[in-house]
């Protein structure tokens, strides 16, 4: 990482002034020409970078965050500007990953831009979620329309859409229309399971099956479309009850209630030196951070990932890649 000249501090200077004023192409001139001085100053890059995300170049907007990284690999906003590039490109996968990096280091800083790479974090997770869900959802439908024609049932509640007319029943685990985004395949964890399933419909071909195997072939169907299942709501334990959202960084006080941290630290700040529940007197050093909590949070949300849309509006939040600059 170089030390920057004046006259590239005066650039870079230079550079924020027009970017404030909206003059993005400006802006990344007189960045570009403050790294010809200092090819190694990653201000400059992220500064750039920014620039880059206000008119979706999602393709600069990498390369500007890949160079910074390659100088300084846990710098907190290369990782959020790269995680956002990867979001614009459809990566999803990999931009939840970029952005769980970025949101790490804002945690271990204190940073009060956690919230704005949370909500990112969710987006990528939800969007990876829908990918996924919408091939299982295909690859399980048309297993289902093959056992219903081996068990010899036309019209129950098969695959919808399929060649046998047959339909899902309600409550069982079919996914609400998610955006078909493009994977490349539908996750290892269930690939064993549709593959147990085709294994069945080909020994079904065999003659194997009839009508009084359905009802039992549709409960283990129902089974592994459970992943996918949106009528869960999250545990109690897990929500906060100033934000009524899954936790994503929660606090203890002395009382044993926890709390997502920004949400107490506001209350305590504009509402009163008190704990929000007990109302017994509360300050911010009395505070304590609950890894289990939020460790089991994570969890949850991660095997139940359509719950990440509860924190943000995808479609709307989606906007902002999609959208013109």
């Amino acid at each position: 990482m170089s030390t920057p000249t004046p006259e590239a501090e005066s650039l870079k200077d230079r550079g924020n002034e027009l970017f404030a004023r909206g003059k993005y192409g400006a802006a990344i001139d007189a960045y570009t020409n403050a790294l010809d001085l200092c090819p190694r100053w990653i201000t400059p890059m992220k500064n750039r970078a920014l620039c880059y995300r206000q008119r979706r170049d999602w393709a600069n907007v990498r390369a500007d965050c890949e160079r910074a990284l390659s100088i300084d690999r846990d710098d907190m906003k290369a990782n959020y500007y790269l995680g956002l590039a990867m979001i614009g490109e459809g990566n999803h996968t990999d931009a939840a990953r970029q952005l769980k990096k970025a949101l790490e280091s804002a945690r271990t800083q204190g940073a009060s831009i956690q919230t704005e790479i949370w909500r990112m974090y969710a987006l990528a997770k939800y969007f990876e979620w829908a990918a996924l869900a919408s091939k299982r959802k295909a690859k399980y439908d048309a297993i289902e329309a093959k056992l219903a024609a081996a068990c010899g049932v036309e019209g129950s509640a098969g695959a919808t859409g399929s060649a046998g007319g047959t339909k899902r029943r309600a409550g069982s685990g079919a996914v609400d229309d998610p955006m078909d985004l493009t994977m490349e395949d539908a996750g290892p964890a269930r690939d064993g399971v549709a593959e147990g399933a085709e294994g069945a419909a080909g020994a079904a071909g065999a003659g194997g099956l009839g009508p009084g195997d359905w009802n039992t072939v549709r409960e283990m169907l129902d089974a592994v479309r459970r992943e996918d299942d949106r009528s869960d709501e999250p545990p109690d334990c897990f929500c906060c009850k100033l934000t009524f959202e899954v936790f994503r960084d929660p606090v203890v006080a002395p009382s044993g209630h926890s709390y997502e941290r920004v949400a107490v630290m506001e209350h305590l700040r504009k509402v009163g030196k008190f704990d929000p529940v007990t109302r017994e007197p509360l300050v911010e050093s009395d505070l304590r951070p609950n890894h289990s909590l939020r460790n089991a949070a994570h969890e949850w949300l991660n095997a139940h990932a359509w719950a990440f849309a509860d924190i943000i509006n995808p479609n709307q939040e989606l906007a902002e890649f999609t959208g013109a600059p």
